[in-house]
């Protein structure tokens, strides 16, 4: 079936198979997000300062310490506390629904193309994406996801109220050849399409920036 996806912000239908040229495929997430983070001195242990959270990398993040001067340390994600509305700071959009992250009434959820390479996504908008198309890849680098991201993303979708947390079933049971299966799949791609078809004809019908 096609998956409704909004292109410059027009509905244009690609099929599931579809490679990435039709995203938003700009630099991964760039913008500095304002945190807390622990700092580590030479012969001292770690200590909280105010901070900003930057580039992915294999450990965490970079971040940069303004009072402790411009270099930035690589810092494990478990020692980086961030900031309530830190993403009202992004300057990217969505790749998916070309809308702009800071506008978002929820955090966005994280979804690393790489080990290095992170980006963020309307996490409702993607849910319906991958569901509707049943093709469990990252819509920019195309690498399989693993159960545990698709977990996540249901976890994402409850705790922000973003509508049914069905991903993982369908994820679960997309190969599954038994007519109740294939029938419950088919019917959740159906209605994840709707939403998606419903959510990018509201953002057609607002001012450019809005939501």
């Amino acid at each position: 079936r096609p998956v409704f996806m909004q292109v410059g912000r027009s509905v244009s239908t690609l099929s599931s198979t579809s490679d990435a040229s039709s995203l938003n495929l700009e630099a991964p997430t760039v913008s500095r997000i304002p945190c807390e983070a622990m700092y580590y001195a030479e012969g001292r242990g770690g200590v909280w300062l105010k901070a900003e959270r930057g580039e992915k990398t294999k450990q965490g993040y970079m971040v940069l310490f303004p009072d402790k001067g411009p270099q930035p340390q690589d810092t494990k994600a478990a020692h980086i506390r961030l900031k309530p509305g830190w993403w009202k700071h992004l300057r990217e959009e969505d790749v998916i629904s070309l809308e702009p992250l800071s506008k978002l009434k929820y955090e966005p959820f994280e979804l690393p193309s790489s080990d290095e390479k992170m980006y963020w996504f309307d996490g409702k908008v993607l849910a319906n994406y991958l569901v509707s198309s049943a093709n469990f890849v990252h819509p920019v680098s195309r690498r399989p996801l693993t159960r545990a991201e698709v977990l996540a993303l249901d976890a994402y979708l409850e705790k922000h109220k973003c509508g049914k947390a069905c991903v993982t079933h369908v994820y679960d049971k997309k190969d599954d050849s038994s007519d109740n299966a294939q029938n419950h799949v088919q019917a959740l791609r159906r209605e994840a399409e709707q939403i998606l078809q419903g959510l990018f004809a509201q953002n057609s019908q607002q001012p450019a920036g809005g939501r």
